[in-house]
């Protein structure tokens, strides 16, 4: 399972892209950052002052995962139901 934050070209909003048991998903996390801000190698926004955009990027990641792991658990894992799981995040 895996879940990463990107920013795709030169578009500001970032996005979650998650691939598990063979399901791919894509879809928006409701953050836009300009690109020379965001450093994808470690998942977080460059620099000390925006600590709290990385700490909402690392929740948001944190709360996929863990519906990721309910879905599994309840047997419900699906693309629909993970494409239905980051618009309610």
């Amino acid at each position: 399972m895996q879940v990463t934050i990107r920013q795709k070209g030169g578009m500001e909003y970032l996005y979650a892209d998650i691939s598990v048991s063979s399901i791919r998903v894509r879809g928006t996390i409701g953050i836009s950052l300009p690109k020379l801000k965001w450093d994808a190698k470690n998942q977080k926004v460059k620099g000390t002052k925006d600590v709290e955009t990385t700490l909402l990027v690392r929740t948001i990641r944190d709360n996929i995962l863990e519906g990721i792991r309910e879905l599994q658990r309840e047997g419900r894992l699906s693309q629909i139901e993970v494409k239905d799981l980051i618009r309610n995040i």
